[in-house]
């Protein structure tokens, strides 16, 4: 079994299915990933640095501010694109603030 969690959204789209492909070489024959992540509702306390390349500003508590990857999936897109790459997978909204997903390769 792989888990992670609040993770997926620092992984950049155009890296999508390399991460996958990494946690499928983790997973033993019929293996299962778990993950649970934020949703695309949330009410965020970062600000866009760049909304189209999924760049957020995050101000950490000690006042520094940081560029970060914030991609905000919604459950049926995400579902969807792991299905296109031969993912069995289920993906859940949570809300309002978090959705999950099982599945195996």
């Amino acid at each position: 079994m792989v888990f992670f969690g609040f993770f997926l959204f620092h992984v950049p789209r155009s890296r999508f299915e390399d991460f996958w492909d990494v946690v499928a070489g983790l997973l033993a024959p019929d293996g299962r990933v778990f993950f649970v992540d934020e949703a695309d509702n949330l009410d965020r306390h970062e600000e866009w640095a760049d909304k189209r390349r999924d760049l957020v500003w995050r101000t950490l508590l000690d006042g520094t501010r940081h560029r970060a990857v914030k991609v905000l999936w919604r459950p049926d897109d995400l579902e969807r694109r792991l299905l296109a790459l031969a993912w069995s997978v289920s993906v859940h909204a949570e809300k309002p603030f978090f959705y999950r997903g099982s599945g195996g390769r």
